[in-house]
């Protein structure tokens, strides 16, 4: 069982599904420069509260997730929203057919390398990958023996060594890690711990990780 199909995520209000909820995705839309009916492909869309908050705006959304679970329980709560079950390891559209692929907190989740090229493959030349998900924000220092990452957290030079290696140009990094934060004290309210989000074996790892958030557009070259 995925960490998002965990009873704790599923009984939480949708926006609160990846921090920032629909303010930060906004902010990726806002400097994608997309124009409207620009096809977006949200990627680990969840229950798809954020396909239909798309299709609102007068994008054209279709949403993937490699849970049926959540998939089928997105199809009754949101009826109109366009959502399939698949991996993003093996994505179910053409080479060069979408505009747009938008990734809120869903590809730290996966193999990152044979997603990110997945997503270059089915992107059209200059199309938009928008991303806003977890990172470690520990700096390499000259004088440490390691930089520490642990599970999902990578440092922001990894990302961006990906990004590049995948045929992606990175056009905006921006750290959010205060809507990480408060996203945490939310879960907890919500849930009474974090189990279900960080491994509570690995959790002194995570700390000195320095967990953070951050949102980032870049482009296929």
């Amino acid at each position: 069982m995925g960490i998002y199909e965990n009873e704790s995520w599923m009984e939480l209000p949708d926006s609160l599904m990846r921090p920032g909820g629909f303010k930060l995705t906004q902010r990726l839309l806002d400097v994608s420069g997309l124009a409207i009916k620009s096809w977006i492909l949200d990627l680990g869309c969840g229950l798809g509260g954020t396909v239909d908050y798309l299709n609102t705006l007068g994008f054209r959304a279709v949403g993937v997730d490699c849970s049926e679970k959540l998939i089928q329980h997105g199809r009754i709560k949101y009826p109109n929203a366009d959502l399939l079950v698949a991996r993003g390891e093996n994505l179910p559209f053409g080479d060069k057919t979408l505009d747009a692929v938008l990734a809120e907190c869903s590809l730290s989740t996966t193999k990152l390398q044979i997603v990110l090229n997945e997503c270059a493959r089915i992107l059209k030349k200059s199309g938009k990958l928008l991303i806003s998900d977890v990172y470690a924000r520990q700096q390499t220092d000259k004088n440490a023996l390691h930089v520490i990452e642990v599970g999902n957290f990578i440092r922001r030079t990894k990302w961006e060594e990906l990004l590049d290696l995948c045929g992606f140009k990175l056009l905006l990094w921006e750290d959010h890690t205060a809507v990480w934060k408060k996203f945490l004290a939310q879960f907890i309210w919500e849930s009474g711990s974090l189990a279900g989000l960080i491994d509570c074996a690995k959790a002194e790892q995570v700390i000195n990780a320095r967990p953070g958030y951050f949102l980032a557009l870049a482009m296929k070259q």
